[in-house]
Parts: C-alpha cells; structure tokens; sequence
C-alpha cells in the first residue's frame, strides 16, 4: 500500500506500518511494553497478524491477545497475575485505537480494560483505586490513592495527570500516573468530558471540559490545604491543564504548585486546524465538509475509523463544529498563569505544537527562571508526540526537575 500520514500529524516518520496513524499507535504500545503489560515480543506477534491499513484486523489481533491474556492471568499467583492482567488490559485498550465506538465489540474491550486493569492494582497491593468524580457537567471516572473530598492536613505531592484526545483514565497510569505512585506522591488520574469512556455518559469534548477540571482542582485544595499539586497534561491536556489555571478564581484557590505539559499548547482550535490532513480543513463547513470526510475515510479504512472516534467525543460529525467546540473555551491567557513550567516538546511533534509551546515557555520562563523546555530529537526515541516512543525517558526527566522545584 502507499504511504499515508497520521492524521494528527503525531510523529513524521514510519517504522513498523506504511499507514501512519497505525504505525504511531503501534509506537504507543511498545513505549508501554517499557513500563509494564505487553512485552515486546508479544506486541509483534501482534503486529504480524495485521495487515498494513486494516483496523479491522488491527482489533481482532489485539482483542484476542487480550482475551488470551486474562484467561492466563486468572490461573496464576499474585506477581505472574498482576502482569497478565496488565498485558490484558493494554492489549484491550490497544484494539480500542482503531474501533468504532459504536461496534459492540467497543464496550466489551472497554470492560475489559477496566477489570482488568482493576485486578492488576489489587494483585499489586496498589494505593490507586477506582473513583467516581461528581462535578456539576456530570460523573467522571478517575483513580485516586484516596478521595479528593476527605479532608487532610497531610503535607503530601499530589499528583494529577490529565490526558488529550485518545486516552482514557487507565493511559494515565503510564503517562505518570504509575511512576509517581513508585515515588511516594498521591495520584489523581481522570477521564474528563469527551475522554475515555465519557461519551457513553453523554459527555462530550467542549467547555464542559475545562470547567470539569477547574471544579476537581479546587474541590482538591479545599480538602487538602497542605498539599502540594503538580498538574501535568499530556497531548490535549497540554492545554486542558494551561486553560483550567488561566481563570484567576481557580487559580487562586487551587495553587498549583507546578506544571509539566507535552506539549503546552495555547490554541487549540488553530492546532486542530493545521495538523489535519489539509482536504478535511480547507472546507470544513457543511455538507460539503462531510462529502470530503466520508471520500478521504473510503479512501483510508484507518482515517475512516479514527475520525468516528473524534465524531463520537465531540457529539458531531461535522468538522467545522468539532474544532470550534474544541476551542470553546478560548485561547489561553498565558499572563494569568503563575507556576513554573516544564514544558516538553518531541522533534516529530507537528511545527505548530511547537510553536506555540516555545511561546508560553518564553512568557512563562521570564516569570519563573526554575522553568525548563526539553526538546526530545529523533536519536533519543522520544520525539514522537507524548513522547509514546519512550514513556521512560520523559518521566525520568519529570521526575528529576520536581525534585529540583517543589
């Protein structure tokens, strides 16, 4: 087959698939086989039964290690049981990136992400626990080490992670969650409106989500006034996390102790804009935009696939609107935002992420010297965006300037 972009424009260059959108989902689970789940050699043998292009035989090859997966795990002792529980829940959540939400298989894989995801904290002895986060846009899934409504006058690092556009609350463990865990921290992970399985709920991406978030930080600090909180946003929650704080209200009672971001991104709307492939966006309004994505969708099964996805987060199919509701709630103020940054930046991210986090790092650093931009280039692995490549490498060097700024 051709060659074909990722239709974020995620990584820039090819290693496993011809289908870019495919080879950068395949970089993603073996970032995972780092941390845990899927080892190597088992995420090949699932690539060896995919065809180039094909979601369909993307999901049953990883849908059935799955299933094998938790048969193995739910025979074995405690320590083999929590890895195959594990491997088991990544290679669900792995058939879940290229599945119609809609197809029924969808929820039996999302069920069986969260089980067994679930059996593997309890098979470790894990403080993290499911939780069920009420806000006034609706209830959020999360895990947490305890609920964020108990009060304490613990002096402890929370630790909150936020994802974008393809995560769920189970991601979370990897994007951070499950190394702060490792360092003593208290962990908040949470699927907010439109993410993970919150369609399901009838939440969708738009302003709900950022005042979702606004709502959790502040009921965070109202219980815990000693507590130290380090937000870090991953993909859209690079600007999630900006956004939440540029509201002086939030941002007064919350104080947030610290930002990490990959990529900190100010506009969103104009990001969604120019890393499209250019025939979805050069006429994304009407009928004529949905012309343009169902002819681009027969032409790429795997395009077709991920904007159903999209449409199903936002709670419409049409492109126009889905980029204004993921602007709804506006360009970040990057003035109002009062803490020290990290900001991470991978070489293969598209030129506008990276331009606009050069940005909120020049304003941001003038304010705060502590604050760091890291730029990830191809040789260390972790170009790719969220630096899925090598998950590793990216939490070592969060890990190393908190320890240098809380």
């Amino acid at each position: 087959m051709r060659s074909e972009a990722d239709l974020g424009g995620r990584q820039g260059r090819h290693f496993r698939f011809r289908n870019g959108t495919m080879d950068f989902n395949a970089g993603w689970v073996l970032g995972y086989s780092q941390l845990g789940g899927l080892a190597p050699g088992e995420v090949f043998e699932c690539f060896n039964a995919i065809r180039d292009g094909n979601p369909d035989s993307w999901v049953a090859a990883f849908a059935g290690m799955a299933e094998r997966q938790e048969a193995a795990a739910c025979s074995q002792a405690p320590a083999a049981a929590a890895r195959g529980y594990l491997a088991a829940a990544v290679a669900a959540r792995a058939a879940w990136h290229l599945i119609d939400p809609a197809n029924a298989q969808a929820q039996e894989l999302h069920d069986r992400l969260e089980r067994c995801f679930q059996a593997f904290l309890a098979a470790t002895g894990s403080r993290l626990a499911a939780v069920e986060l009420n806000t006034t846009v609706g209830t959020l899934p999360g895990y947490a080490t305890a609920p964020i409504d108990a009060a304490s006058d613990a002096a402890s690092v929370w630790y909150v992670v936020v994802g974008g556009g393809d995560t769920f609350r189970e991601d979370l463990w990897f994007f951070g969650g499950g190394r702060a865990l490792a360092e003593g921290y208290d962990v908040l992970l949470v699927d907010l409106p439109g993410q993970g399985s919150t369609p399901y709920r009838g939440l969708h991406f738009g302003e709900a989500t950022i005042l979702a978030l606004r709502e959790l930080l502040v009921r965070l600090r109202a219980h815990r006034p000693a507590a130290r909180i380090v937000l870090t946003g991953f993909s859209g929650g690079g600007y999630f996390i900006l956004k939440a704080l540029d509201d002086p209200a939030t941002a007064s009672i919350a104080r947030v102790e610290a930002l990490v971001a990959s990529t900190p991104v100010t506009d969103i709307a104009t990001l969604l804009r120019r890393g499209m492939p250019a025939a979805l966006t050069s006429r994304p309004h009407g009928w004529r935009a949905r012309l343009l994505t169902r002819v681009a969708g027969r032409m790429s099964p795997v395009m077709a696939t991920a904007l159903k996805k999209y449409w199903w987060q936002f709670g419409t199919d049409d492109l126009a609107e889905l980029i204004d509701l993921a602007g709804q709630a506006g360009v970040v103020d990057v003035a109002r935002l009062d803490q020290p940054l990290l900001a991470i930046v991978g070489e293969s991210e598209p030129t506008e992420a990276t331009r606009q986090a050069s940005e909120v790092f020049a304003d941001i650093s003038r304010r705060y010297p502590a604050s760091r931009m890291v730029h990830f280039a191809k040789w260390t692995g972790a170009d790719a965006h969220c630096q899925v490549n090598n998950l590793g490498l990216a939490q070592d060097t969060i890990m190393a300037w908190l320890a240098k700024v809380l």
